[in-house]
């Protein structure tokens, strides 16, 4: 039952910023032109692609404090949480910030020129704001996660998820350009960041105030399990963004937001097997108890079944419907150049759907 609960809450949470979405894009295509919204596209890939700098650490939080909650032993677990993130996570993430800043000056050269423009230039420092914001963000919610406050989490995801399309829906009817669309983004994660470290304060003010031992162990403690799903990490996000960038060397600016804006939305369906893997992650870490892996394990099965009766009803739907959906929601010329990007990905939005338990069930025993 706590499952099911945790399961709607993030349902809701990733699922109700999409009616923000059904006006946002399309006032981003009239106002800023479908060019920018298939830059905006690139630009977001960019920044989901440059997750993998999260080192796999905010599902290592959750899942040692799911351990902890159950063992009785979560203050020693906030310890060791704070020394990692004051000593160690923090001063990582003002490195890579700084490497970042530099690198665009020794990646620009060799971009293709719809990357280079100056609006794509002036992104750039936005971009990189972005990144540390987030990683900070994941950990803190993490730890929420860890500590099964799902209703917490989804209520801020609720509004700075529907934040992320409504800001640049707005910004580009007072200003026009990418750069300002980007920069109210990269405002909605500071926000973000903030509220997330109130609500950790609210549940439990050791996770962020306290003693913090400077300790190499927590180093190796952490990133021992976080570079494994790091591996995942970063070949994921590859191949779901990759031909982004492929797309936007090789063909118009209209063409990557046909592309894009077809295949963003079709894979907003993903959303319905990440708020069940969320949801069942932390049981999962439970499971590395020998007496509860049979229990656990019959659970991660069911829900295989469930996502796969769920997912293939809805992706066939989908694509059989894609013609018309995208014409009533962005017109007949989208229509006509984004109908089969719909149809294809639904393919694989069906086999990925069962993936998202899988890696749960790995990563949360451990393995």
């Amino acid at each position: 039952m706590h499952s099911l609960r945790h399961f709607v809450f993030n349902l809701l949470g990733n699922g109700l910023p999409l009616l923000i979405a059904l006006v946002a894009v399309p006032a981003i295509a009239h106002y800023g032109g479908v060019e920018r919204l298939g830059e905006l596209g690139i630009v977001l890939g960019m920044v989901g692609y440059l997750g993998f700098l999260d080192f796999g650490l905010s599902r290592v939080v959750t899942r040692r404090f799911a351990l902890a909650v159950q063992d009785d032993n979560l203050d020693d677990e906030l310890t060791e949480l704070r020394g990692f993130l004051w000593w160690w996570a923090l001063p990582g993430l003002l490195a890579i910030t700084l490497l970042l800043i530099g690198a665009q000056w020794v990646v620009a050269p060799y971009l293709p020129e719809k990357l280079s423009s100056a609006e794509m230039q002036r992104c750039w420092i936005w971009i990189v704001l972005c990144i540390p914001l987030t990683m900070i963000t994941n950990w803190l919610r993490g730890a929420l996660e860890g500590m099964q406050r799902f209703a917490r989490v989804n209520l801020i995801r609720t509004f700075f998820g529907a934040w992320n399309f409504a800001a640049p829906a707005l910004t580009v009817l007072i200003l026009p350009t990418l750069d300002a669309m980007i920069a109210s983004i990269a405002l909605g994660r500071l926000l973000s960041c903030f509220v997330h470290a109130w609500a950790c304060m609210q549940v439990d003010r050791a996770i962020l105030v306290g003693h913090a031992p400077r300790r190499k162990s927590s180093l190796s403690l952490y990133f021992r399990e976080g570079g494994w799903m790091t591996v995942s990490n970063l070949i994921a996000p590859l191949i779901n963004y990759a031909d982004r960038f492929i797309m936007a060397a090789l063909f118009t600016a209209s063409a990557v937001a046909w592309y894009v804006t077809s295949q963003e939305m079709m894979m907003r369906a993903l959303m319905i097997p990440l708020a069940l893997s969320g949801a069942l992650f932390p049981n999962f870490s439970k499971a590395s108890d020998p007496s509860a892996y049979k229990n656990f394990f019959a659970e991660y099965l069911r829900s295989i079944r469930i996502i796969s009766a769920i997912m293939l009803p809805l992706c066939a739907f989908a694509a059989f419907l894609s013609y018309d959906a995208l014409r009533l929601w962005m017109g007949e010329n989208f229509a006509q150049n984004g109908h089969r990007v719909v149809e294809i990905i639904a393919i694989g939005i069906f086999m990925n759907s069962t993936g998202f338990l899988g890696l749960a069930w790995l990563q949360g025993t451990g393995r």
